[in-house]
């Protein structure tokens, strides 16, 4: 409900506001600013008509009317010049952000790329330092393999000699046993020699004795 001042015609003078029509309003603002009350104009505002003149308050209204009408213009003007900047460096921006995603998503491309070759040269350079080390394993191998032959055949010789040595052990035993009987024999062949010898010494000492007693007959 709106709050009038009558003029002395009868006409409202001004109109107080339910509400401000204003907002953002420092504390400043409002103890200078007029938010609630509005003048009702009455006749022409080009003061071509004689029969009513304005005092020095309802002109201090119209003034302040036209001054805030005229910045809520420039205001407005103003805002929409800013939005319309706003809106192209936006639209920039945009056009800015869907580059930089083309150019992220590009160089992510790159990236990952670069990130596989990098992962295929450390597969390839183990690989290589895997072939290296097998090469030198079959070095060492071969190596080992020489080694391993010339110790077989070493062993080899070792064991024919051996079975020379075998055989020459069972030739020797042969012969120690062949020696053994031998030595035996002639141990048998020595003892009948003594005993034959000693059988020869008793027959002539038997044959001495009876020689004796013939020998002294004689004489």
């Amino acid at each position: 409900m709106y709050v009038t001042y009558m003029k002395a015609d009868g006409a409202p003078s001004a109109l107080l506001l339910p509400l401000p029509s204003w907002s953002g309003h420092t504390q400043l603002c409002d103890d200078a600013l007029n938010d609630e009350w509005v003048s009702v104009p009455s006749g022409s505002e080009d003061f071509s008509y004689t029969h009513y003149r304005k005092n020095q308050y309802e002109e201090s209204l119209f003034k302040c009317e036209d001054d805030r009408s005229a910045t809520h213009c420039n205001t407005l003007q103003h805002t929409a010049t800013h939005c319309n900047t706003l809106q192209h460096t936006a639209t920039q921006y945009e056009e800015s952000l869907f580059k930089c995603e083309d150019d992220r998503f590009e160089l992510d491309v790159r990236c990952n790329a670069l990130l596989h070759t990098a992962t295929h040269c450390n597969t390839l350079q183990h690989t290589a330092t895997y072939c290296y080390t097998l090469l030198h394993t079959a070095t060492h191998c071969n190596t080992y393999r020489f080694e391993l032959d010339i110790h077989c055949n070493t062993l080899q010789h070792t064991a024919i000699h051996c079975n020379t040595l075998q055989h020459t052990a069972t030739h020797c035993n042969t012969l120690q046993r062949t020696a053994t009987r031998i030595g035996l024999s002639l141990i048998s062949t020595a003892t009948h020699c003594n005993t034959l010898q000693h059988t020869a010494t008793h027959l002539d000492l038997s044959l001495i004795c009876s020689l004796r007693p013939t020998a002294a007959r004689c004489v």
